[in-house]
């Protein structure tokens, strides 16, 4: 009996002791993974990935233009500009209505199950990242074990954001509960845009660097030990720097866009001849946008003035932001400047011979007439250095000498003259050690050969 007990315990210590071993095992072969950059089938995951990506944006996105659709046909159509009863409205509205709340609706419920996926198969690939160990040592309690340990709910951010997003996408309206002309229901309408936030994770998931992450980690020893990992953040930098003002130009029309049918939905029952026609609506999001503001069209709910408010902050960020990427396209590369400057060079310089070869031929012909004047015509020659044409000629090739100096200076990069500097200075330093070297060369060669002398002058006696 004893023996059995003695037994039993050893085998529990050796589980305990075998389980922590495989958790620490599975750490160090985690981290060991992560810094050399070890490719973990992610081309299978990847396509994966982005497959349930596209398919929760398609749907998300159904239900916001569904929503934008229901919200016109209520309007338009003027079945429920005021408080008409559902039961009142027209047979057709109805069934475009019904229809409609239907699309809304499964494609929340869709998009909610996929989002379910979407994270499970995260959790998937934590685990096959954390766990991915030998389990031949490891019976199947222990490797349940694990597995219960790496669970969903133990992951603080996964279960946050999933949590997040499924609230992001239950929030959506529901007309047959509510009234379609409440504030509730605007409000959950202007709440749907929120699932926006979608392109950013397609824009990554579909993003070269992301694709490339293991190649670019592995083509780098510092990134290695520092660990990096891809993320949305750099992924969107990386895709503003390369891609700026295709960027630009999709901020400003979805902003606009966007913008315009929240006011529209929050405005148009207040005024109706400013804000109830989509085109006015449009109108005035832009000129708040370009924060122009002609004050033809003001907002009176206090919800119109907060979406003014953030419309006009939006647009100071992306013209000013667009201001400065034009600016900065428009400056001239080094190339275009050098072949500017040596143009300008090029001119001042063939000024500058044109003139001289004036001064040339004036000076000749001064000479000449000089050499065959009588005296007659050197008594009635006018005195004056200025009625000279020799005079006339040094005075424009002294302003063409001016123009190539002026030309020749602006060409001159101050870098790269500083550069030039620094480095003749360095050279200069270099060779005075060289050639302090070489004197001490010679007198050690000359010390080494009279010592030389005097040895084969003891060695002769």
């Amino acid at each position: 009996m004893n023996y059995n007990a003695d037994m039993t315990a050893s085998s529990v210590e050796f589980s305990a002791d075998a389980h922590r071993r495989v958790a620490v095992l599975s750490r160090v072969g985690m981290m060991l993974r992560r810094k050399v950059g070890h490719e973990r089938e992610d081309k299978a995951y990847d396509s994966l990935m982005r497959s349930k990506t596209l398919h929760i944006v398609t749907f998300s996105m159904g239900g916001i233009v569904a929503m934008v659709a229901e919200g016109c046909i209520t309007w338009y159509t003027g079945e429920f500009r005021t408080d008409t009863r559902w039961e009142d409205a027209h047979p057709t509205v109805k069934t475009v209505m019904l229809c409609l709340q239907i699309v809304i609706t499964f494609s929340t419920i869709v998009t909610m199950f996929l989002i379910a996926q979407y994270y499970r198969l995260q959790l998937l690939n934590k685990r096959k990242e954390w766990s991915k160990v030998e389990t031949d040592i490891v019976s199947k309690a222990e490797e349940r074990a694990i597995e219960r340990s790496y669970s969903f709910w133990s992951s603080s951010w996964l279960r946050f954001t999933f949590t997040l997003e499924i609230l992001v996408h239950a929030i959506h309206p529901v007309f047959l509960f509510q009234d379609l002309s409440g504030t509730f229901f605007t409000l959950c309408q202007i709440f749907m845009f929120s699932r926006m936030y979608l392109f950013g994770r397609v824009l990554h998931t579909f993003s070269r660097p992301y694709k490339l992450r293991i190649e670019i980690i592995n083509s780098n020893r510092e990134f290695q030990t520092m660990n990096l990992r891809i993320k949305m953040g750099l992924t969107l930098k990386m895709l503003f720097y390369s891609r700026t003002v295709l960027v630009l130009f999709c901020a400003f029309c979805t902003s606009i866009a966007v913008f315009s049918f929240m006011i529209f939905l929050v405005e148009r029952t207040e005024q109706r001849d400013e804000f109830g026609r989509l085109e006015n609506v449009f109108w005035f999001s832009f000129i708040t946008f370009t924060t122009i503001g002609f004050g033809d069209f003001v907002p009176k709910t206090l919800s119109g003035r907060i979406l003014t408010v953030l419309l006009s902050v939006t647009g100071v960020i992306i013209t000013s932001t667009f201001s400065g990427v034009l600016t900065n396209k428009l400056a001239p590369t080094k190339i275009q400047r050098f072949v500017v400057e040596y143009l300008k060079v090029r001119e001042a310089l063939d000024i500058y011979r044109e003139k001289a070869a004036i001064l040339i031929q004036a000076s000749f012909k001064s000479y000449l007439k000089r050499k065959r004047r009588t005296v007659r015509e050197a008594q009635t020659e006018k005195v004056g250095h200025k009625s000279n044409q020799v005079y006339g000629a040094v005075k424009e090739f002294r302003r063409a000498r001016s123009s190539v100096k002026g030309a020749v200076l602006p060409a001159m990069d101050p870098v790269l003259q500083d550069k030039v500097t620094q480095l003749n200075n360095y050279l200069r330093d270099l060779d005075e050690k060289l050639t302090e070297q070489q004197y001490q060369m010679k007198a050690l060669q000359s010390k080494i050969d009279d010592e030389l002398a005097a040895i084969m002058n003891m060695l002769a006696r």
